[in-house]
């Protein structure tokens, strides 16, 4: 199972899915998106989302977690609500998401909703790492050497 960001009202993917934090105890999946910068001196940034919820961080704190987001985008800002809560920040920019159609206009959607899925992987997710193991396996058996694990694998 991983976290992804969902546009609420299109049903799109934003952002996912999430890579794994091996450095949480206990790991838990991240991933971050978009935040739309206005032109200087606003510039563009990455913001993160988890299982846990989509947050907006200053000074290495969290200032808002939510897992369904309402956004009102204005001028040069953009006023997100936690849509269960009523709790509400102002950000600098706009979070945002590429378009998938590249004659849509503009190039990046701003939702009005968005949430956390927490969705399983999908098979092709894994798709290359299965390949690696394949191959990894077929050498083990064609050479008659067994694949070894560190001991970080137990």
């Amino acid at each position: 199972m991983t976290a992804y960001l969902v546009d609420s009202d299109r049903n799109v993917v934003m952002a996912g899915p999430a890579m794994m934090r091996w450095d949480r105890a206990p790991p838990i999946a991240s991933g971050s998106v978009l935040v739309r910068g206005f032109g200087t001196p606003t510039y563009s940034h990455y913001t993160p989302f988890d299982a846990d919820g989509f947050r907006i961080e200053r000074g290495g704190e969290s200032v808002f977690v939510a897992l369904r987001v309402a956004q009102e985008v204005g001028e040069h800002s953009a006023r997100l609500i936690d849509r269960d809560t009523g709790v509400s920040t102002t950000i600098a920019g706009t979070v945002s998401y590429a378009s998938r159609d590249r004659n849509e206009w503009p190039p990046y959607l701003a939702p009005e909703r968005f949430h956390v899925a927490v969705r399983p992987f999908s098979r092709d997710h894994l798709a290359d790492v299965r390949e690696d193991l394949e191959t990894l396996v077929c050498a083990a058996l064609e050479t008659g050497r067994p694949v070894e694990l560190s001991d970080r694998f137990g």
